[in-house]
């Protein structure tokens, strides 16, 4: 499930245009909450570049991905 997103627009993105996506690994966390269990809160972001190159928009997603009831050392 998405545990948040921000976007930030270095220019404004055109209709008709071509945009290259990159993707960028951020961090990849293990948590431990009292109720949910272990949990992994992946972030990264999609870039959107035009064409000449310059990007128009970064995409920063956290994910949060449930693992269930933890054991004492979190596995």
């Amino acid at each position: 499930m998405i545990g948040g997103c921000r976007v930030v627009f270095s220019r404004p993105l055109k209709v008709e245009e071509t945009y290259e996506v990159q993707a960028e690994l951020l961090s990849l966390e293990r948590k431990i909450g009292k109720r949910t269990g272990v949990m992994d809160l992946l972030k990264f972001n999609v870039i959107l570049v035009e064409t000449g190159g310059e990007v128009a928009c970064t995409i920063t997603y956290t994910w949060v991905l449930p693992r269930g009831k933890s054991n004492a050392d979190g596995r």
